[in-house]
């Protein structure tokens, strides 16, 4: 059986114009995210990776993104924001901090605890 634990590019259903590479998700990550998904029932829909919950969750999910998606998600494409008259890619951080950028963030959480499951038996020989 091979794992795939490398970076991969991912494109946004979201927004298609944007692009990331991400790498699943390290034990100490998953954990936290399945604890938070046990406590606020919030449940990913097929293979979409859409997370549907209240929005008083979804800022809750914000909180523990900030800290996991740094760690999983780099080389953030197609999407620029203009702060102080200055337009610029977010960092992978800020995605958690402006409120019109929660929805990628939250597909990034979605799309990682997606590729971070192992699906089947392993094969034996």
């Amino acid at each position: 059986m091979e794992l795939d634990l490398d970076w991969r590019t991912v494109q946004s259903e979201v927004w298609p114009e944007v692009s990331y590479e991400l790498r699943p998700l390290r034990v100490w990550a998953f954990r936290d995210l399945m604890a938070f998904w046990e406590k606020h029932g919030a449940q990913t829909e097929n293979e979409n990776a859409i997370i549907r919950m209240s929005p008083v969750e979804s800022f809750r999910l914000m909180e523990l993104a900030e800290r996991i998606l740094p760690d999983h998600v780099r080389v953030l494409n197609g999407v620029s924001v203009k702060t102080a008259g200055e337009l610029a890619t977010p960092e992978i951080a800020q995605l958690c901090q402006e409120s019109a950028l929660i929805p990628l963030a939250g597909e990034m959480v979605a799309k990682l605890v997606s590729i971070s499951q192992v699906e089947g038996e392993p094969e034996k020989k």
